[in-house]
């Protein structure tokens, strides 16, 4: 019987590997919204690369933002570890409402793109006010149907950032939780520039 593969759970790997996942996702995203779009805006092999290096930078700095409160709360738990269920428990609803954001963005761009042809931006803010206006034109059916995708995305992304989340961590020693909160401050640069 093959064995699973499971990850090496500590402060590092996770900031990493929801760091990396998160550039993952947005191209992944970009790959989704292309063939949903593929019958009426074909695009190759090469235009797809083209649409992926274009956005790479954007998707790096996004990603940076989007990791900031872990950063965060992984930096509080060098000195306050015995809080780590709390903590923890704080990783898992903001990586739940993110989850669920970046689903429900996914879905209505790749969904709206095909009525209205434009990205998702600021106009669709006008809707908000007679939500009502952006069911008249489809059926129960579609809404349905995007709405179990949001649901499914939701969960599988939040599945995927609580992969690498440590159940546990242990206290360290004073000068690991000093150098590592030095290390976490210079690290903040990159976060902080984008």
């Amino acid at each position: 019987m093959m064995k699973i593969l499971k990850p090496k759970r500590n402060r590092f790997t996770y900031l990493v590997a929801s760091y990396l996942l998160t550039v993952v996702l947005f191209v992944v995203a970009k790959a989704g919204f292309m063939l949903c779009q593929q019958s009426d805006f074909p695009v190759d092999a090469a235009e797809f690369c083209q649409v992926v290096a274009h956005g790479l930078s954007l998707d790096l700095s996004t990603s940076l933002y989007l990791i900031l409160i872990p950063f965060v709360v992984t930096a509080i738990s060098l000195w306050w570890h015995k809080g780590w269920r709390w903590l923890c428990l704080s990783l898992y609803l903001y990586h739940l409402i993110t989850s669920i954001a970046m689903a429900i963005i996914l879905v209505a761009d790749a969904s709206l793109y095909s009525f209205w042809h434009f990205r998702l931006n600021a106009s669709m803010l006008d809707f908000l006010d007679n939500p009502s206006g952006i069911t008249q034109s489809v059926s129960v059916g579609y809404l349905l149907l995007r709405l179990a995708a949001i649901a499914l995305l939701s969960w599988g992304f939040c599945r995927f950032y609580l992969l690498f989340l440590p159940r546990q961590i242990r206290a360290l020693p004073f000068r690991l939780r000093a150098a590592n909160s030095v290390l976490q401050l210079l690290l903040c640069i990159p976060i902080v520039i984008g």
